[in-house]
This record gives C-alpha cells, structure tokens and sequence, in this order.
C-alpha cells in the first residue's frame, strides 16, 4: 500500500487472495461443463453461492468506526535515532486481522512500515516506528494505510487514516543529555575553583551543598547549617556579566553533507552545547547567521530557558546556496553590538583564495571582541589522504586533499596570528573540545 492519491482517499472493498482462488476454481470448473454437461446446475449454484457469500462478507465486515488509530509523536533530533509510536484500538466486540502500511516523510530515512496485526476485541495494539532524521523542520506525518479482512476473508477493507501528527526534527540533544553535559562541565569548573579561589579573584556565591571530606571549614555557613541540622558550605563561581555571541556561517559551504546530514546542521549541536554551557554560567548568549547577507538575529539575553528560543530559531532556519560574505556580517554586527564580546565563529573555506575575503574581517573584530575561529571540516579529505592509491584517479584524489589540506593549516595558522584561536574539527566530535577551549579562553580554568 502506498500514500494515497486524492482520488484513493476514503474507504473501499477489494476482493482478497482467497476469493480470486475460488474464482478461479470455479472458472476452470466451467471448462469442465462444456464436456459434463450435467454439471451445469451445480456450477451455476456454487457461483451463486460465492457471490452470497462475498455479499454477506463485506456487509458484515468490520465498520470504520471499530478501529482507531492514534501516533504518539515526540521531538526528535536531527542525526539521531528518533522513534514515534503507533497505537491501533479495536473498539468492536470481534477480532479483526488487519495489515498496517506507512510511508516515513522525506526528511528522515528509514524503512517502509508493513505489518500484519491480531486485534482482539477492546484491545489495543502498539507498533514503534524508528528513523534517522535527516533534516531539520517540522513536516506532517503521511496517512496510515489500514486493510482490514472481513470474517470470512474474502474481502477486505482498504482506507488511509489522515491525522494532524506531525514530527519535528530540531538540532541539538535531549534535555538529559544537556542535564548531563552541564553537570560534568559543573563539575570540571567546581574543582578548579578550588585551587583559583585561594588566590583571590572577582567570584560571587553560587549555590549551598552538603559537607564532603575535604572542604575548607571557613566555607561552613553556619546559620545554614543551623536550619538544616548538618554542616552545609558555600560554593562560588567567577563573576562574567558578559555576553557570547555565535557567529554562525550558512553559505554555500556549509551545505556539504557529513554523513548524509550538512555541516551546517551537523554545527548546531556543539553550538547549542555550549550555548547550555555559557547560559548555565550567567552569562548572556546571542545568535546571528549569515551569509551573501546576516539572516537570524537573536538578541543576547541569560538564562537556561533561552536555551529553547536559540534551538527553534535554528530549527526554522532555512539552508542556503549562496556564497558567504563575511564584510556585510561583520559590518552588520558592528552596528548591532557595542560592548565588548566574546565571538564564536562557525564557518569553512576551502582554500586560501576563498578564505582571503574573511581574513581582512576577522582582524578588525579580533581589536575590539574575543574571537574563537571553529573551522568545520568534512572528514572525508582526511579519509582520501589514509586511503591507498589504487589507480591514477585515487592518486590524482590524494594529490588534491593533500593541496587542500596544506592550504588550509595556511589559513588557520594566519588566523592564529591574530591571536584568534582556532578549532579545527569534524562537527560530529565538536562538542568536547570546543568546550574546553571556551573554559581556557573565558575563564582560564582548564
């Protein structure tokens, strides 16, 4: 069963395997009456009698309103499995046998449903659909294609189920995962504030904890402790009342595909990671995106809960085929941001001549703003370099990335210069060591 067409929607009887048997049978029967006549009496009878039954069989089947169809259908995450479940009600008092059949949207991959089910009376079955989402948005899911035998399966009922289930497929983790990545990170910035507060420094208090073995007594707050019967101390973190803005590339370039999902996409998870990061240690975090021309503009703004307005804005955000000017970005976030900022730059460029046009840019930012260059990279370059030359065009392959991949370390160590760090990593395990290099940069910690 595929998706309907618009003149398929609604409800019709076909006739099954079991009752074309039996047509033919009675067809090779007639054969047979041209030699037996005086079988004719009795094949005329059977035929009456199949088309009674066929009759009697779909005016007894099972009525549309004794199946229900529901889909229960959570976020999913772009580049991740993602699962939705799909429950099947028989609100009749009889079993029905029934093929369940659904299409999954063009946005993920995964294979075809098709799945013969038992529904007793009043129960209820549940089949789990799994894909890989593949691209970001929101799309509606397609009609569930339901046939359904009637009691002595010869014919069947045959309809699509229409709903307003839709499945959105956005960047970045679960709120579990991001849960967990803060308090490792928590963790890492709590132990070097330690050794950092002895030496002084602008910190303000953060939160209360319970005594562990180990903790300096004259971090014991004593009135706290009194309320709570057991020994609580202070815990502190460095005073930032600042802000981080995400320059965000999504030119031409970016488009590339890394495992079937673009780098762009594939981006926006370590952005949002440290995105958590930043907000998690009160600092205020802006988004812009560009490319011929600035696009998104989210405004700076604290607080976890901006977490949300940042994914959805990228989660809307629409790819682009033009090439990237970072002159117009950079001039439109000069007039758009005054203080002094902490820039994270996610773009790519693929040699030297395309990446003179960024240099002149990045060095007039770098006097004013703290910049961090993450270069995007496509793992496959690296691949071609490792593989070996088999024939002429897998050498001539290796030559090229090996071109490509000098200029690039070129480009990025000019970009060092400037005193602007750089990462230069595959997307997919970003999110690591972008992290630690904020901590390096912002706080000096790590």
């Amino acid at each position: 069963m595929g998706s309907p067409s618009p003149a398929r929607k609604g409800r019709w009887v076909v006739p099954t395997r079991r009752f074309l048997w039996l047509v033919g049978a009675l067809l090779l029967m007639g054969l047979l009456v041209s030699a037996w006549p005086d079988l004719e009496v009795l094949w005329v009878l059977l035929v009456l009698v199949l088309l009674l039954l066929f009759l009697l069989d779909v005016l007894l089947g099972a009525r549309r309103s004794e199946v229900r169809v529901e889909r229960e259908v959570p976020v999913a995450y772009l580049g991740r499995e993602g699962k939705y479940l799909i429950r099947i009600h028989n609100e009749g008092n009889r079993p029905l046998r029934l093929l369940v059949s659904e299409v999954l949207p063009a946005a993920c991959e995964g294979e075809p449903l098709e799945k013969r089910l038992l529904l007793l009376p009043q129960g209820q079955i549940q089949v789990e659909r799994k894909f890989l989402g593949v691209r970001r948005g929101r799309y509606p899911l397609l009609p569930i294609g339901l046939r359904i035998s009637t009691l002595l399966g010869l014919a069947a009922y045959q309809e699509y189920r229409e709903d307003e289930a839709s499945l959105a497929l956005q960047p970045g983790r679960p709120s579990s995962e991001t849960s967990w990545l803060l308090v490792r990170v928590g963790e890492l910035i709590q132990d070097k504030d330690r050794s950092l507060l002895r030496r002084g420094g602008n910190w303000q208090f953060d939160s209360l904890r319970e005594y562990c073995v180990g903790d300096e007594p004259r971090k014991i707050d004593w009135k706290a402790s009194a309320r709570r019967h057991r020994p609580m101390v202070r815990t502190y973190r460095s005073e930032m009342n600042s802000q981080v803005l995400f320059l965000l590339d999504t030119g031409r370039l970016m488009g590339n595909l890394v495992g079937g999902i673009s780098k762009l996409d594939r981006a926006m998870t370590p952005l949002l990671d440290l995105s958590a990061v930043c907000l998690r240690e009160g600092e205020k975090v802006g988004l812009m995106t560009f490319d011929a021309k600035p696009q998104l503009w989210v405004p700076p703004k604290e607080g976890l809960s901006h977490l949300h307005s940042l994914t959805q804005a990228l989660t809307q955000l629409e790819t682009s085929h033009e090439p990237t000017s970072y002159f117009r970005a950079f001039t439109q976030l000069r007039a758009r941001i005054k203080k002094r900022s902490f820039l994270v730059i996610f773009s790519d460029f693929l040699d030297e001549i395309s990446a003179e046009a960024m240099l002149p840019g990045l060095h007039k930012m770098a006097q004013k703003h703290m910049l961090l260059f993450v270069a995007v990279n496509d793992p496959q370059t690296g691949r071609i370099l490792q593989a070996g030359a088999k024939d002429p065009q897998s050498l001539l392959e290796k030559a090229v990335a090996a071109q490509l991949l000098a200029e690039r370390r070129r480009v990025l160590a000019r970009i060092e210069r400037m005193g602007i760090p750089t990462l230069d990593m595959d997307p997919q395990r970003l999110t690591g060591p972008l992290i630690r290099k904020y901590l390096q940069m912002r706080l000096g910690r790590v």
